[in-house]
């Protein structure tokens, strides 16, 4: 493990996106996943290649959200959560969309039930750690009932 973190922020320091993406790949899927900052990392990469890698990307979200634990306490914990949040919601939100402009039902009901839920969780987090509800609230209201995001 500690030689694939070698490898991963070797990639990194020469700004090789490939080999970074390869290298973080092969450690998450084979080795390690309990890195939430890794995941977190990995997470925003695939969201920043588009919305045909945000199931991917909400993945790591939630293996990131499940190993929270393991973030440093101090001031970046609460911005980390609300970003892991906020990937999920988003990232849902574009697989919902995308399943409107294809009009398939299946996946535009699965997609925006996603939404709503995710949506709904970044909200409760941003509300009890007093962080910005304006676009959680906003992607909420648009899969779900306004009652459902204010309850």
């Amino acid at each position: 493990r500690k030689a694939s973190v070698v490898l991963i922020n070797n990639a990194q320091a020469k700004g090789s996106q490939a080999e970074w993406e390869r290298y973080v790949r092969r450690h998450l899927n084979k080795l390690d996943q309990s890195d939430p900052n890794l995941c977190l990392s990995y997470s925003i990469y695939l969201f920043r290649k588009g919305v045909g890698s945000s199931q991917e990307s909400i993945r790591w979200a939630e293996i990131a959200l499940e190993n929270k634990n393991q973030f440093n306490k101090g001031s970046d914990y609460q911005k980390r959560l609300y970003q892991l949040y906020k990937l999920r919601a988003v990232s849902a939100q574009r697989l919902w969309l995308k399943a409107e402009e294809q009009k398939s039902d299946a996946n535009i009901e699965k997609y925006k039930g996603m939404t709503k839920n995710f949506s709904r969780e970044w909200l409760d987090f941003a509300r009890a750690s007093g962080q910005s509800i304006k676009e959680p609230i906003s992607i909420c209201v648009s899969a779900a009932d306004k009652s459902f995001c204010e309850g």
